[in-house]
């Protein structure tokens, strides 16, 4: 291990992650400033892009202290594997790394998706895929192997839309869990969304904020079957 205080001869990698956590960077201060830096030294290649520790790195930077550091050899794949056995690499993490080093269509029209719509991943997914964000999809996005094709985009497009509105009515905050419950029901037997939407303006103080998936749906479900007699006109 060396270390080295010029801080402009490391480079940050445009496909690590792209988001740093700057409540995490405040936290390694904290410790460094109690303890003394005893974290593990940052990996960098021979051109000094850092493969593992940026946010030791900037720690380190902003306190004005010699940077620790390891050259290695390793090829970018193994960025993943180095940095989520130090911080757990989030959903957007994922997505940013195949967009920028593999300019994988799949991923960058998400991207774009996100950035237009103002969502996180796990939302555009959800609604895509009218699944919650968890199981084979979340492994996809992890492993490179996410298929969202223009279709997926359409289905995004209009299904946002409609939740945007539903949130609109009920004057609730468009959460994930919320987007989950609506995407569970959309795929009901008997729902509509022009039904969804009519008893949404119709009936917004049933609405209330819940804290899990499942409660929006009951509260949502509750919502479209109020005053409908029919039993094959409810979900």
């Amino acid at each position: 291990m060396e270390t080295l205080k010029d801080y402009e001869r490391f480079r940050m990698l445009d496909f690590n992650r792209k988001g740093l956590d700057r409540n995490h960077i405040n936290k390694l201060k904290d410790s460094i400033t109690k303890n003394g830096y005893i974290g593990s030294p940052i990996l960098v290649n021979e051109e000094f892009e850092i493969l593992d520790g940026q946010h030791r790195f900037i720690a380190l930077k902003e306190m004005g202290m010699e940077i620790p550091y390891e050259i290695r050899n390793v090829s970018y794949n193994s960025i993943i594997d180095l940095n989520i056995t130090q911080k757990k690499w989030a959903i957007e993490d994922y997505v940013n790394y195949y967009c920028e080093k593999d300019k994988n269509p799949n991923y960058t029209r998400l991207q774009r998706l996100c950035t237009e719509l103002k969502c996180s991943p796990s939302i555009i997914l959800t609604m895509g895929f009218r699944v919650c964000m968890n199981g084979d999809i979340r492994k996809q996005v992890k492993n490179g192997s996410l298929v969202f094709k223009l279709d997926d985009e359409l289905r995004v497009n209009k299904f946002h839309q409609y939740f945007k509105e539903i949130t609109d009515n009920l004057k609730l905050r468009p959460v994930t869990k919320m987007c989950g419950a609506l995407a569970d029901l959309s795929t009901r037997k008997g729902f509509r969304w022009d039904t969804m939407l009519d008893k949404t303006k119709k009936y917004p103080t049933m609405a209330y904020n819940c804290r899990t998936q499942e409660e929006f749906i009951v509260m949502l479900k509750n919502i479209y079957n109020f005053n409908t007699r029919l039993a094959e006109n409810r979900i």
